[in-house]
């Protein structure tokens, strides 16, 4: 992706909207463009990087879960105190 085509200098032709509406159109174009050629690069994963992913998520899951569980049998103590 090429940022540095995208800086443009206004034109002091007086065209008004038509200066605008090719600018958008022009905007529009690169964005199709852009869009495509990353649609194209992507790949769907294979079977050994999708049960890693899995893997990892369900993992990271766990941890949080045990995580609460630990925070929840701390603080019971606690708020039994206080009431």
């Amino acid at each position: 992706m090429d940022f540095g085509s995208s800086t443009r200098t206004s034109s002091s032709s007086g065209g008004g909207e038509d200066s605008s509406s090719e600018s958008l159109t022009d905007i529009l174009q690169r964005v199709y463009k852009d869009s495509t050629m990353f649609a194209a690069k992507c790949k769907k994963p294979d079977k050994k990087e999708f049960l890693m992913t899995v893997r990892m998520i369900s993992i990271g899951f766990a941890i949080m879960g045990f995580m609460g569980l630990l925070a929840k049998l701390f603080f019971i103590p606690i708020n039994a105190m206080i009431t």
